[in-house]
């Protein structure tokens, strides 16, 4: 009680008393351990939950606080080891409740070692963990489908598998992963956050693939969440976008200049409107202006 009223110091103070009355109680520690996670002391918070998992090795509530310090200190294996040991061993007499809890910690410090991975460069296996992570978060899901931290999580690792999966060149699979993340109507800031971060990762992939129709779609719904639940810099994302596309002008190349690589479109709803096209500035992508193109429909978003 006291450390909910931000009373950190009369806390410690209660929980020192607690220990000297008895230091051989798991839950006392546990529950210090809660405490200094809380309050982002996780070294601390680690030191008191390895107190605990001495006195009580097989509890499911100290492994779960245990692994998680473990895990925000980096230590991933160490974590996983004990989310799986106490996994394999007790399966079949776990309440619905604590295998969740179990897997839910093993599915996140997965999360965690793919992205300190990921900073290496180890792709492989960024990859598998970030799978492993998913299979487990949609056996929680399965498990307890109205659970909201395991649905955030689930699209959380959704959306870490979708970035992956573009920084690897393979937009087909992330953007079934972006896609998967999406909440059709977001009711709580978080659902909206990451909708809003996946949507917008699909609308994007969208407008490169020369689909416009797909992205004005999304950035109407897109700008429906952002005026009532989205961060500033989030929302300014969304109008950046959308104002793009608004502004995309349906065209035909009239004139194509190889050597300096550039082209002329003309408007088709303004003839006589026309807009420069360099060939650093097509979307999908080309490798070369040629003469070829010269009465191809295309696109434009006015720049300046």
């Amino acid at each position: 009680m006291e450390e909910n009223e931000g009373h950190s110091i009369e806390a410690d103070k209660l929980m020192e008393k607690a220990v000297r009355l008895n230091d051989k109680d798991p839950l006392i520690w546990l529950t210090w351990g809660n405490i200094k996670k809380k309050s982002e002391k996780i070294k601390e918070a680690h030191e008191y939950y390895e107190r605990a998992y001495k006195l009580s090795p097989d509890d499911q509530f100290v492994i779960s606080g245990f692994g998680q310090a473990k895990s925000r200190l980096g230590q991933y294996a160490e974590a996983d080891k004990l989310y799986r040991d106490i996994l394999d061993k007790q399966e079949s007499t776990l309440t619905m409740r604590q295998e969740v809890i179990l897997r839910s910690g093993l599915a996140d410090n997965l999360k965690r070692w793919a992205e300190h991975l990921d900073s290496s460069r180890n792709y492989e296996e960024t990859e598998k963990r970030l799978k492993e992570a998913l299979k487990h978060c949609e056996t929680v899901v399965e498990l307890d489908k109205g659970d909201i931290k395991s649905l955030d999580l689930r699209r959380e690792v959704l959306i870490s598998l979708g970035f992956f999966y573009k920084k690897m060149s393979q937009p087909d699979k992330a953007t079934e992963c972006f896609m998967k993340a999406v909440v059709k109507i977001p009711k709580r800031y978080r659902e909206a956050k990451d909708t809003v971060i996946a949507a917008l990762e699909v609308a994007k992939y969208c407008y490169t693939k020369g689909d416009i129709e797909k992205p004005k779609e999304i950035c109407t719904f897109l700008n429906r969440i952002v005026r009532s639940k989205s961060s500033p810099d989030l929302t300014r994302k969304v109008k950046d976008f959308c104002s793009d596309i608004s502004n995309f002008v349906e065209g035909k190349i009239i004139h194509a200049n190889p050597r300096r690589r550039f082209t002329i479109i003309e408007s088709l709803a303004s003839p006589g409107s026309t807009y420069l096209g360099h060939i650093d500035n097509f979307v999908p992508e080309l490798y070369e202006i040629t003469t070829e193109l010269l009465g191809k429909k295309n696109g434009v978003t006015p720049i300046g």
